[in-house]
């Protein structure tokens, strides 16, 4: 009845969002200049009094911020405001700039607190009067080279952007485990009580890992914006000055709020076994088999809510159109993909139990309960991916022309070889174990343990029917091994498309 309605559920988002994917058009997910006042290069006769930057989304200085240089690479003083929230920057200087060259490096950070760096130069020569711009001697181009180098010299925050990589990885790894988790333990689940135990700590130790990754992505984030200054990055004025750029502070929140009560409210609680899972797991009367139930989860269901709604307030939602169909998007894609993700990681997870106790793997009833669930996970993860690149690139030709879309066709390849994995399950493990299940379920009176010379008992269908009991039961172990070993290269594989999503995640730009 379960698995019934999680069907229902995803067909019915399935169409939702193929529906509103017709009427989409592609939207900049990123910050970009679009207007420089004086523009890049220009040559002025008076006097320059302000100089404008333009974006095509909000945003406000980080690090250095608008830095303006003379003619030596000396700063000027300068007073930094905005007239509308963000999309025009202003910078103006104490006095007028006298003829001579100039330049602006600037560094501004985007809603989603990607910062981006740029700088442009122009030169003023006003009639008349007399600069050491106007003396071509070789000391003054000596001071334009100098200009020249210190606009061209890169902000470096490496370290702070492997730093930041490291953490979203450790955050999206604790988050699609703990949220596919806990739909594993809801749709699929069926074993000992031991084993539902297992997967309710494995739950709480990716909340556990979901913090932990937060905080790392707050501090290396703080510190890119400080121009990778660590120290200046972890001061308290500039973690707040980040938490309280846009809605980020509120999208942390919701992460870490959600990461805690799912860490503090997922509990173990048990429910009647199906009839099939009884037939086809094997276990001891100190240990029966019992269905897993959130009903005592409620706690950690509420923390896996917050932390979806997070990305209403952070990400490509605050920068891209229509915020309804990002959003929507990233729901789906991050639901679907924890549950597909973190169910496969889960039932690993109860094979290798099984394995290290040196039980019968049995995993005829969970993996084919969880194939069905993971079929349209896959789909509507797909499906949401396509929504979201169709919304963060501005043309197609971004995909092989750009760092991000290369970055994306990695982790689509990856992503393939899983899929590929899991059709060969689907189409040729999967209908072997279903017939394993049917003919536990069906038939209980037959014997289990069976050698090839075991005469057909009594009252039974006779040899055909014990030949066949004896066929299925040899083809489900052999099968649930190897199930058990592609489970494990899924895993495997799935821990690079994490790494890549974090890095795409962090990207700001297609570029």
């Amino acid at each position: 009845m379960r698995v019934v309605m999680v069907r229902r559920w995803l067909v019915g988002a399935l169409v939702a969002l193929a529906a509103v994917l017709l009427v989409a058009g592609p939207a900049s997910a990123h910050l970009d200049l679009v207007k420089t006042t004086p523009a890049d290069g220009a040559e002025l006769s008076k006097p320059v009094k302000q100089v404008q930057l333009q974006s095509n989304v909000p945003g406000e200085p980080a690090g250095a911020g608008i830095v303006l240089l003379d003619r030596t690479g000396q700063e000027v003083p300068i007073e930094v405001s905005t007239p509308d929230e963000g999309l025009t920057w202003v910078a103006k200087p104490l006095e007028a700039l006298d003829s001579g060259k100039y330049g602006v490096k600037w560094r501004v950070a985007a809603p989603d607190t990607h910062p981006k760096t740029g700088a442009f130069r122009f030169s003023v020569n006003v009639p008349g009067a007399v600069a050491p711009a106007d003396s071509p001697t070789a000391q003054d181009q000596g001071a334009a080279s100098s200009l020249d180098e210190i606009l061209a010299q890169p902000v470096d925050t490496t370290v702070a952007q492997w730093v930041r990589w490291g953490g979203t990885t450790l955050m999206i790894t604790g988050a699609v485990l703990g949220i596919g988790g806990l739909v594993f333990l809801a749709l699929v689940m069926a074993g000992r009580r031991s084993e539902v135990r297992t997967v309710v700590q494995r739950v709480r130790w990716s909340a556990a890992l979901l913090i932990v990754g937060s905080f790392i992505q707050i501090a290396a984030r703080s510190t890119m914006r400080q121009d990778g200054d660590w120290a200046a990055g972890l001061s308290p004025n500039a973690i707040a000055d980040l938490l309280g750029s846009g809605t980020y502070g509120v999208a942390v929140g919701l992460r870490l709020l959600g990461g805690v009560l799912i860490l503090v409210g997922v509990w173990a609680a048990f429910a009647s076994a199906p009839t099939a899972a009884l037939a086809t797991t094997h276990h001891e009367p100190d240990d029966p088999i019992v269905s897993a139930s959130l009903r005592r989860s409620w706690v950690a269901v509420i923390g896996a809510c917050l932390y979806l709604a997070s990305f209403l307030f952070d990400g490509h939602t605050e920068t891209a159109a229509p915020r309804v169909l990002v959003w929507l998007s990233d729901i789906v894609h991050v639901l679907a993909a924890a549950t597909w993700v973190g169910g496969i990681a889960m039932l690993a997870t109860v094979l290798w139990r099984r394995r290290r106790a040196r039980h019968a793997l049995d995993a005829a009833f969970l993996a084919v309960r969880f194939s069905s669930v993971a079929g349209l996970s896959l789909v509507l993860a797909g499906l949401a991916g396509v929504a979201l690149t169709v919304e963060i690139l501005d043309e197609p030709s971004q995909l092989w022309s750009s760092t991000w879309g290369l970055v994306l066709i990695a982790k689509v390849a990856l992503v393939a070889v899983v899929a590929a994995i899991g059709a060969y399950n689907h189409f040729r493990l999967i209908p072997v174990l279903e017939q394993a299940v049917d003919l536990r379920t069906n038939h209980p009176h037959l014997p289990e343990d069976l050698q090839p010379e075991s005469p057909a008992p009594h009252g039974a269908s006779g040899g055909v029917a014990l030949a066949t009991r004896q066929r299925v039961e040899v083809a489900n172990d052999r099968i649930s091994r190897k199930l058990w070993f592609t489970a494990y290269a899924e895993v495997l594989i799935l821990l690079g498309v994490v790494a890549l999503t974090a890095w795409l995640v962090n990207a700001s730009a297609v570029g």
